[in-house]
């Protein structure tokens, strides 16, 4: 059994993917059953691992698949599996993001707070800051803000910057999204960062501020080297672009991404933003770029993911191929 696939498992679940877009997918009866046993066929494996680096994410995954099943207190137990205090913090993370992909935010901030490790924690409560911050709740989004600056002990932002500048920006805090920028410590760091000011400006209802930085994110993209650091960076262009309603310009981007795996992300991005039209358009290529990647258990996620996109877009066949896919793929 393929560790990874307690991320379909818990997808098929729950029932519902990508939150932050809006995506959903009823999920029939008929399939709940199933993917309750191959969650519980992963957990069973995973007590076998020896290894601790193998069995902290297997524990990880496994955790945010039972949060996203509404087994918040369940999943939390399992930090009872690891004995490194880095993996029982990614263990909580996974439970903290589960819970925000399901709107409790609240619960997830209590979540976080039991995280030992500074960047966990404050990468959960930036996470809630971007979902408060697109309902409409800016002043707790602040409050997020702050929480996660008072978590992170040093001045050094590392991987967060990025995220730390979107959600800076969209609360109005310009000169403090320009600072983590100026934080970032290599060139796709940087390029990132640069796509998420655009993607912060929206979020804050300022498109005018967005296209100004936009020029910037298109030049720190292009001079990555080609290969999939490029291709992460392409999918968050991509991505701010279809955020800015230019959605041609979006997809040229992601049709240039050179790796199947990147490609069907940008798409997947593609898909929760614009017109209906445009949605149906991204998932269908989001679908013919999966069948480029090659390794099966990425591919079982994939799909999922993509099936719930075309639910949302009112394609009901799609979704379950795609879904019925994902369980064989997961199984193989």
């Amino acid at each position: 059994m393929r560790l990874k696939a307690a991320t379909v498992a818990c997808l098929l679940l729950s029932g519902s993917a990508h939150a932050q877009g809006g995506l959903s997918l009823a999920l029939p009866a008929s399939l709940q059953a199933p993917a309750a046993a191959l969650l519980e066929q992963v957990q069973q494996t995973a007590r076998l691992i020896e290894d601790p680096d193998a069995a902290g994410p297997a524990w990880a995954e496994i955790a945010q698949a039972q949060a996203m099943a509404g087994d918040v207190a369940g999943a939390k137990r399992l930090t009872g599996q690891v004995k490194d205090d880095a993996w029982k913090a990614e263990i909580l993370k996974a439970v903290a993001l589960a819970q925000i992909r399901r709107a409790d935010l609240t619960g997830a901030m209590a979540t976080a707070t039991g995280i030992g490790e500074d960047d966990a924690k404050a990468e959960v409560f930036l996470e809630v800051a971007v979902a408060q911050i697109r309902a409409g709740e800016v002043p707790r989004a602040r409050q997020s803000l702050a929480a996660a600056k008072s978590a992170l002990t040093s001045e050094y932002l590392g991987g967060l910057a990025p995220k730390i500048a979107c959600v800076r920006i969209a609360v109005g805090d310009v000169p403090g999204a320009q600072k983590a920028v100026a934080a970032t410590s290599g060139e796709i760091d940087r390029a990132l960062a640069n796509c998420e000011l655009v993607m912060g400006a929206m979020m804050g209802g300022n498109p005018t501020l967005a296209r100004q930085y936009l020029p910037t994110a298109q030049r720190q993209v292009d001079i990555l080297a080609e290969g999939a650091v490029r291709g992460r960076a392409q999918v968050r262009l991509a991505a701010a672009l279809a955020e800015l309603g230019d959605i041609p310009e979006a997809q040229a981007v992601a049709e240039k991404i050179a790796d199947a795996r990147n490609r069907t992300e940008a798409y997947l991005e593609l898909a929760e933003r614009g017109p209906m039209t445009a949605r149906r358009d991204a998932y269908r290529r989001a679908w013919a770029a999966a069948e480029g990647i090659l390794q099966s258990v990425t591919r079982a996620v994939v799909w999922c993911r993509i099936g719930a996109a075309a639910s949302a877009c009112g394609e009901k066949a799609d979704a379950g191929e795609l879904l019925r896919r994902s369980r064989e793929a997961a199984e193989a």
